[in-house]
């Protein structure tokens, strides 16, 4: 009897623990190229097709610095990290990231950010894992709304010829009790 009651403690507790490993297991929404418009709406970034896939570019003559997409995040999930994918080849370096706007008082803050380098002409990514606001970084509040963004200043003459090219945006969470 003894036996059986520590046979049926065991397999309760491999079942409570694989449950907990799995919801502790990263998800991920990807922001692709293709989601991204300039802020003021005009059509200073434009998208393109490369041999490497979808990618956006801010073109000669542009004034709207700000490439922005909305990002549609589950409620009571923990943002990890973010990576972006792009090429750089140019001096000019590249902000992107994700940023929490309260929909109530239009208060906004990045949450996470990379900077791009430059000299680059393979696609690459850089991954940033520290919250500049860690607090934003839970979406259990439906008081906040999420976009990612692009911030370049460099302008290109187009197409595949552009040297700094973003393909887009991934956003890794866990789910958060």
């Amino acid at each position: 009897m003894k036996k059986r009651i520590l046979i049926s403690i065991g397999a309760i507790c491999i079942v409570l623990f694989a449950t907990i490993v799995m919801i502790a297991q990263n998800q991920a929404i990807n922001v692709p190229a293709t989601s991204f418009f300039a802020e003021d709406m005009s059509d200073d970034w434009q998208v393109a097709w490369g041999g490497w896939g979808d990618f956006i570019w801010r073109q000669t003559g542009a004034t709207e610095n700000y490439a922005i997409a909305p990002v549609y995040l589950p409620d009571s999930v923990l943002i990890r990290n973010i990576r972006a994918h792009f090429i750089d080849n140019n001096a000019l370096n590249a902000s992107i990231g994700i940023t929490a706007t309260n929909k109530y008082t239009a208060d906004h803050d990045t949450i996470f950010m990379v900077t791009t380098s430059g000299e680059s002409s393979a696609v690459r990514y850089l991954t940033d894992y520290s919250p500049l606001t860690p607090g934003q970084a839970l979406t259990n509040t439906g008081s906040l709304a999420w976009h990612a963004f692009i911030s370049y200043t460099g302008t290109d003459t187009g197409g595949s010829a552009a040297t700094f090219k973003f393909f887009g945006l991934t956003i890794e969470f866990i789910p958060y009790p």
